[in-house]
């Protein structure tokens, strides 16, 4: 009895390789398994998703905006010289005709003085005549006295004939004289006039009632006739927006448009369509618009974004329009947990959003970035925004 026992058991110790050996065998197969199921069953990687939802959807217009003056003008040189001063700065308010710089030599205004005092003796001395005027006056009156004499022979021919002489070439100094004195008038006025002109001319002044926007040249620098020296914009500021051709046919004054500015990042405005400019700019059409309410410290040159309103559809599926993949292409991730590639039909579309008239269902997850890292049949794990 106490044999077959002891046998039995040395049978069961014979027997541990065994069961250890096959067992070992069936664990490695269970993890070759997993190994090969595991890509199909597990997600690959995480991907951000949108839910496929009903809201309005808008078609829009999108541009760019920019604050800018309702007036810009350019003021430049008139004539060559050293910009020999600078009055203002950017940012400086100006009214019109206020100084803004001076040209070539800061000696003019005393050189003016000077040749306007030269012009005035000039035309005092035209207007009194010149020297032996009155003593013409007075020969000429005598000569007509001699006259009366000789006709009652009072007087010899001879007698009258000297005196005839000298008031005749009295009268031809005195001419010669006005003559100068003429000439010497033209010449001091002409040399103040055009001095005048010059000084005037050298002498930069604002055109307009506004803002210095902008300074191109510094003092010291050589400038030549017409080359611009400052941008001066208006006070009073307008929004205008950049639209592009193909959209522009829709846009008419009187559209609503929603407005973002950079510069006030947590806040949207309503404004209105007011004029579209006729003139392009390269391929976009400048588009002024009109603000429900202006913010407080708005200043020209911020920008920023614009969607003009062309249509509106209520109750409409919407998707980001992040989700649009290249033309009319979606992924969606199934419930399975697989990307699946559809085709869509777009309708109304915004900068957000984009209304899908067919190939998807409300509650479906859209696959909203980073399009080419998937294909379909990938598993991932959506993580909705």
């Amino acid at each position: 009895m106490e044999f077959k026992f002891i046998n039995a058991l040395m049978d069961k110790v014979k027997a541990l390789p065994k069961l250890y050996t096959l067992g070992v065998g069936i664990g490695m197969v269970i993890l070759l398994v997993l190994l090969i199921l595991w890509p199909l069953l597990s997600p690959k990687e995480l991907a951000e998703v949108g839910m496929v939802e009903r809201n309005k959807a808008t078609s829009v217009a999108y541009g760019t905006v920019r604050i800018e003056p309702v007036e810009e003008r350019i003021v430049s040189s008139r004539v060559p010289g050293v910009l020999s001063k600078v009055f203002v700065k950017e940012g400086d308010q100006v009214r019109e005709g206020d100084p803004l710089a001076h040209i070539g030599d800061e000696n003019l205004e005393a050189e003016l003085v000077t040749r306007k005092s030269a012009y005035e003796i000039a035309r005092k001395k035209l207007e009194l005549g010149p020297e032996g005027s009155e003593e013409l006056r007075s020969k000429q009156n005598e000569l007509k006295v001699d006259k009366a004499l000789l006709d009652d022979a009072a007087i010899s021919q001879v007698e009258y004939d000297r005196k005839k002489s000298e008031v005749e070439e009295l009268i031809k100094r005195i001419q010669t004289l006005k003559l100068t004195l003429e000439d010497e008038f033209n010449t001091a006025q002409e040399a103040y006039e055009t001095l005048k002109v010059k000084n005037e001319q050298s002498k930069i002044k604002s055109t307009l009632n506004g803002v210095i926007l902008q300074e191109y040249a510094q003092v010291g620098e050589i400038v030549s006739a017409l080359d611009p020296l400052f941008k001066i914009g208006s006070k009073e500021i307008q929004v205008k927006a950049l639209i592009k051709e193909e959209d522009v046919g829709q846009v008419v004054p009187g559209k609503k448009a929603r407005l973002n500015l950079y510069a006030y990042p947590n806040q949207k405005f309503n404004a209105v369509v007011k004029e579209v400019l006729p003139q392009p700019v390269q391929q976009d059409y400048g588009v002024l618009l009109q603000m429900d309410s202006v913010p407080l410290g708005i200043k020209n040159g911020m920008s920023g974004e614009v969607n003009i309103i062309l249509g509106e559809r209520e109750n409409a599926l919407i998707v980001p329009s992040r989700a649009l993949r290249s033309g009319n292409e979606i992924f969606v991730v199934d419930n399975s947990k697989k990307v699946v590639l559809r085709k869509v039909t777009v309708g109304y579309r915004s900068i957000d959003q984009v209304e899908i008239r067919q190939g998807l269902e409300e509650g479906e997850l859209v696959v909203l970035s980073d399009h080419d890292r998937y294909t379909p049949g990938d598993r991932v794990k959506p993580i909705l925004r």
